[in-house]
């Protein structure tokens, strides 16, 4: 399932925009309405028709990299707030970096 700008996630995150798309999900803008700040959402959209088993495997490496983030503290390195199954579906809310790089990859530069 995609997210739109206006969906409500989780019952505190507000979906502002899509900021990109890749094999395995998807990552959005989403304002956390509880703390007012501006956080990246990342869900896992799997391809449909996978076997059962991979789909089980994909789930459990999508859980590791958020269990991973979440330890990890670097400038280079977006952190883990929280991790989350809505629906069937995984994700994960991340920090959402406030430098001049993370703004020109939104803008797409």
């Amino acid at each position: 399932m995609t997210l739109h700008t206006g969906d409500l996630l989780q019952e505190r995150y507000r979906i502002v925009s899509s900021l990109g798309q890749g094999g395995m999900g998807a990552v959005y803008r989403a304002w956390h309405l509880n703390l007012h700040i501006p956080v990246a959402i990342k869900k896992m959209i799997p391809q449909p028709n996978l076997e059962a088993q991979t789909l089980t495997q994909l789930r459990r490496q999508f859980q590791q990299e958020a269990a991973i983030l979440a330890h990890l503290h670097h400038p280079h390195l977006v952190g883990v707030s929280i991790s989350y199954t809505c629906k069937q579906a995984l994700g994960c809310a991340l920090h959402l970096p406030h430098n001049r790089q993370a703004q020109a990859l939104e803008e797409g530069q």
